[in-house]
């Protein structure tokens, strides 16, 4: 028992012996050891504002490589510059995160930028060398001056930049910039609310992520290539300066919204893509099924192919569109597919095979007077919000739910007419605000069927003034039927059904 004791305690003095050789400090610049000749750079004295770092450094006899910048390495340091040597192949995250710099020079080694790894600071200039292969999310997120204001207004991103992560260069100052032809993907919101005016994208790029140019309102022109397969949701939502799109040869994947409420004019299709057409300057998919998008200016009527069962969310979203005629065989309405355009006709209750309406479709719209169509189960979140000009709404008797935000700011409703019996739910919502009919005209009538009067009274629905209403009985049918004879003296009975349940 002792003998095994005395190497339990040798064993222990050993790890410690060799924990206190894996970190140490040269110069300003503690490290800690990675392998037999490697180190990265794991702390700087808090004191320090500019240093190199070397490549190479000695410690106990024994030369080590720099090869990294350890995370958080020097993460809320007070340097305001740093050269980074060619021996250093990955800076990973958040290692400069919100410390005081604005000015790095990058030595011609670096291949991996991880998350965060320089957000949060204050560069005007960055210039990447060409050895860069990974640029991580949120890599040079928001580089801003003392107040606050975004100040990286130039950008060199070499020749070997393979992937651009998310939200890597939110609110670039930059007025242009050239994605090299190394580039494959740009991920999701890279370039957010940011100042470009221009942008090159060379051909061999792939993928542009979720709302990659969101929010770039000074953005004028921007050609796709011919190797781009793949388009994110909202890619170029809110662009009002862009007046021109183009749909290149292998694009066959767009998302939600691409174009919304911009300035596009033109969309321009490449002859060798088969996944879209063109059919009267809107944008479906080939077999004509998905209308995909539309011009946001001058396309002001529109009458939907009879072959299209949906129309993709945020298709019209923002445009100049007033009035459009909806197909037969319509199944479905995408998210805020018509949402503050300027639509003031639609034909809902003609086709009666839309089954789905999604959120804040005719939000913010110019429509007047709506009937609904009898198959969706549900008045979505935000459906009619800001609609200022709405006046009338018949809900059918189908519809069972009503989501938050549904009849928001409807300032100038006057009657709705809800047609169950049962009064549609009030889903749960957050707050007051949040309620569906939050600063509607609570002046408004709401009509519901006889005798239902006390079940909408003791719901949300009381927010309007509830008036029972009686409909025209109408004959639905009769058995025998309406014309059948029957022989003299003949005792019969017959059935009629009415419009109405009472």
């Amino acid at each position: 028992m002792k003998r095994n004791y005395i190497l339990t305690a040798a064993a222990a003095l050993l790890a410690l012996g060799l924990n206190a050789q894996t970190t140490f400090t040269s110069g300003q610049i503690t490290y800690t050891v990675t392998g037999e000749n490697t180190v990265e750079c794991s702390g700087v004295d808090n004191t320090a504002t500019s240093i190199e770092i070397p490549a190479t450094v000695v410690n106990d006899d024994v030369t080590y490589d720099v090869k990294a910048i350890g995370q958080a390495a020097f993460q809320w340091s007070k340097l305001t510059e740093v050269v980074i040597p060619g021996s250093v192949d990955s800076i990973k995250s958040f290692a400069f995160y919100y410390s005081y710099l604005n000015k790095v020079t990058f030595g011609d080694g670096v291949k991996y930028i991880g998350d965060y790894a320089f957000s949060s600071l204050g560069l005007t200039n960055l210039t990447l060398p060409n050895s860069v292969e990974w640029i991580g999310n949120s890599a040079f997120y928001n580089q801003h001056d003392s107040n606050y204001q975004p100040c990286l207004t130039q950008v060199d991103l070499g020749d070997g930049v393979k992937y651009i992560g998310k939200s890597a260069f939110y609110k670039l100052a930059a007025t242009s910039i050239e994605i090299p032809a190394s580039t494959e993907e740009i991920a999701s919101t890279c370039f957010l609310y940011s100042k470009l005016e221009t942008v090159t994208l060379n051909e061999g790029l792939k993928k542009i992520g979720d709302g990659a140019f969101n929010g770039c309102s000074a953005l004028k022109s921007i050609t796709l290539p011919s190797t781009l397969e793949e388009v994110g949701t909202e890619v170029f939502l809110n662009d009002k300066s862009l007046t021109a799109i183009n749909i290149p040869a292998n694009l066959t994947s767009i998302g939600e919204s691409m174009i919304a409420n911009t300035a596009v004019s033109t969309i321009t299709l490449d002859p060798a893509n088969t996944a879209f057409v063109v059919e009267n300057n809107v944008l479906y998919t080939t077999d004509k099924k998905l209308l995909q998008m539309a011009p946001m200016t001058g396309v002001t009527t529109h009458v939907v192919n009879d072959n299209c069962l949906g129309i993709v969310g945020g298709a019209f979203w923002g445009s100049q569109l007033q009035s459009i005629t909806l197909n037969k065989g319509l199944l479905a309405l995408g998210y805020a597919c018509f949402e503050n355009s300027s639509l003031s006709e639609i034909n809902l209750d003609g086709p009666d095979s839309i089954a789905f309406i999604d959120e804040q479709v005719f939000a913010a719209t110019r429509l007047t007077e709506v009937v609904l169509p009898p198959n969706p189960h549900y008045l979505n979140d935000g459906q009619f919000a800001s609609c200022t000009a709405l006046t009338s709404l018949t809900i059918p008797e189908g519809v069972t739910e009503i989501y938050p935000h549904a009849l928001n700011n409807c300032t100038a409703l006057q009657k709705i007419t809800c047609l169950s019996a049962v009064p549609p739910t009030v889903m749960d919502y957050y707050d007051y605000y949040d309620m569906p009919f939050y600063n509607s005209n609570n002046n408004a009538t709401l009509y519901v069927p006889k005798g239902s009067k006390a079940a909408y009274g003791d719901t949300e629905w009381s927010y309007y003034n509830i008036v029972e209403m009686t409909l025209p009985l109408e004959v639905d049918s009769t058995n025998p039927e309406s014309g059948s004879n029957a022989e003299q003296y003949q005792t019969f009975s017959f059935d009629v059904t009415f419009n109405q349940r009472s």
